[in-house]
């Protein structure tokens, strides 16, 4: 738990829980509704109060990683029950695998557990590394015991004594049985890793373990300007700091963080800016976000030269940050 009495906000792991000072937050609403009509409707559907929200699942866990917020803790939590049941189901199988191995099912749950109950952005990527370690030791051992087991089934598949009493008939059927048992076992406890190992080795895995910045590419149309006013406004009531501002509004002959904290007036300069955001973020325990959208819109050559800089302050301060030119080829994230 921290507390910040200057700013009145109390906090629990990655869950903001109690505010009793959201002038930061408002500022950052209105913010985001400024960008949202200056976007328009051509690139902001929500616009329409009949328009869906824009929800592509591998984008938002992605979005939700970087900023680790109570939707990124929520998934964690339910990644680790998943892995729990399964283990349970399998336990006496699972215990006499893993005895006296660090890398085991009940040390995945708990560095599932420790990055959902974190209450730093540092421990998040410290336990995020150490689940990487874990699972690649977890399936090693699951893979040699499967083919460990496989040798020996083949094995006494091949010698089939034409001369067995029934004594060793049944024998060798029980053998059989206990080896496909196991055999079974292994791979229901594969397939229970799957989504975690999905998670930790994919982009949420990245972000969570050192990435700081996301860019969305994507043909016009295809949703980028929708999806970023979206979330800005899903993750400020979330209680994150989350700033959200079109390139092609902003200054070009200046540094990016000074023309956006001029456009937006929340700061004298970008360094104010960042250190008002990075407070704020850090309190809530997870990441600021800057989200900048249509920098193809803009001076490009700029932008091109801007980018890796802010991607580079963002890794060292822990702010996030997303971007999204508006024409570009593919949307991966």
């Amino acid at each position: 738990m921290a507390y910040n009495g200057a700013r009145g906000v109390e906090t629990v792991g990655c869950n903001l829980t109690k505010s009793q000072d959201e002038d930061l937050l408002d500022e950052l609403r209105r913010v985001a509704g400024r960008t949202l009509r200056a976007a328009g409707p051509r690139y902001a559907p929500s616009l329409d109060p009949q328009a869906p929200n824009l929800a592509i699942a591998p984008l938002q866990r992605a979005a939700d990683a970087l900023a680790q917020g109570s939707a990124f803790c929520e998934r964690v939590k339910a990644l680790s029950g998943e892995i729990r049941k399964a283990y349970e189901r399998d336990d006496d199988f699972a215990n006499a695998l893993f005895k006296r191995r660090v890398g085991s099912f009940q040390r995945i749950t708990a560095d599932l557990d420790a990055i959902a109950s974190a209450n730093t952005v540092v421990s998040r990527r410290a336990g995020a590394r150490g689940l990487r370690r874990h699972l690649r030791s977890v399936r090693s051992r699951l893979s040699a015991a499967e083919d460990e087991l496989m040798v020996r089934l083949r094995a006494l598949e091949g010698s089939q004594p034409g001369t067995a009493s029934e004594k060793e008939k049944k024998a060798r059927s029980s053998e059989r049985d206990l080896l496909q048992a196991r055999l079974g076992a292994i791979r229901r406890l594969e397939e229970a890793l799957y989504k975690v190992v999905e998670f930790a080795d994919g982009d949420e895995g990245d972000l969570v373990a050192g990435g700081s910045s996301i860019l969305l590419l994507g043909d016009w149309g295809t949703g980028k300007t929708h999806f970023l006013c979206d979330y800005a406004v899903q993750a400020i009531d979330d209680g994150t700091p989350t700033l959200v501002v079109l390139a092609n509004t902003l200054r070009s002959d200046v540094p990016p963080l000074d023309a956006i904290a001029e456009t937006t007036g929340l700061a004298p300069n970008g360094a104010a800016l960042r250190q008002l955001l990075d407070a704020k973020a850090k309190v809530a325990g997870r990441r600021a976000l800057i989200m900048i959208d249509a920098i193809n819109e803009s001076d490009r050559e700029t932008w091109r030269r801007a980018l890796p800089g802010l991607d580079r302050d963002a890794a060292g301060r822990g702010t996030s940050g997303l971007s999204s030119p508006v024409a570009l080829p593919s949307i991966p994230v």
